[in-house]
C-alpha cells in the first residue's frame, strides 16, 4: 500500500529562481530511489515563499531508507549546498489517505 509525505518548505524568497532550478535537478535523482512527486505548490496567501511538495513513497520505511539512499549518492555534497543556501525551513510528514476519498 502507498504511503505518502508533506515536505512543507520555506525558502528565502530572493532564493525563488535557484531553488526552482535546483529541484528540476532533485526531482528525477530521488525518483531514482522510488520516491513520484505527486503535486508541488506555492502558497499565494500567507507566507511568500512557501512550498508543498506531496510525494508518493511504496511505504513508511522507504522514507528513511530513500533519505539514507541520497545522503550516500555522489551528488549530495553540491545538490545539498544549492538547497540549504535557499531553505529557511523545512517539515516532513508521513501520510495515508483517508478512507472516504476516492478519486474520480
Amino acid at each position: 500500500m502507498a504511503s505518502y509525505y508533506q515536505a512543507t518548505i520555506v525558502i528565502n524568497s530572493p532564493m525563488r529562481q535557484q531553488f526552482s532550478e535546483v529541484m528540476e535537478e532533485f526531482i528525477p535523482l530521488m525518483g531514482g530511489f522510488g520516491f513520484k512527486m505527486m503535486h508541488a505548490f506555492s502558497t499565494v496567501t500567507d507566507r511568500v515563499g512557501t512550498f508543498i511538495h506531496l510525494w508518493e513513497i511504496e511505504d513508511a520505511n522507504m522514507l528513511v531508507d530513500g533519505i539514507q539512499k541520497w545522503r550516500e549518492h555522489e551528488d549530495f555534497p553540491r545538490i545539498s549546498k544549492k538547497l540549504y543556501e535557499c531553505i529557511i525551513s523545512e517539515s516532513i510528514i508521513l501520510l495515508r489517505k483517508a478512507p472516504y476519498f476516492q478519486p474520480e
